[in-house]
């Protein structure tokens, strides 16, 4: 259960956007902040998104983990969860 309003977003599609995230995540509540890893201009395959509160977040865990978003299965977590993520 997520505790904080920050999730961690992968196996993400590699041509997914930031807005394409934001908007699926708005079905839930009101999305802060959407960040894609990338290196050199490519995506990793992952990001974070930051929620505007907690229970927004806890919804978005349960309701949107393993949604499949461009072709692709994502998984979301609680960014606290997420090795090496400060």
């Amino acid at each position: 259960m997520a505790t904080s309003s920050r999730l961690f977003i992968g196996n993400l599609n590699y041509e997914t956007t930031a807005d394409t995230i934001g908007h699926l995540f708005e079905t839930i509540g009101e999305v802060d902040n959407v960040k894609i890893s990338s290196k050199n201009g490519r995506s990793l395959g992952y990001g974070f998104i930051e929620m505007a509160d907690v229970e927004s977040a806890q919804r978005a865990q349960f309701q949107l983990n393993r949604h499949i978003l461009d072709g692709r299965q994502i998984r979301n977590w609680n960014r606290e969860d997420s090795i090496g993520y400060n």
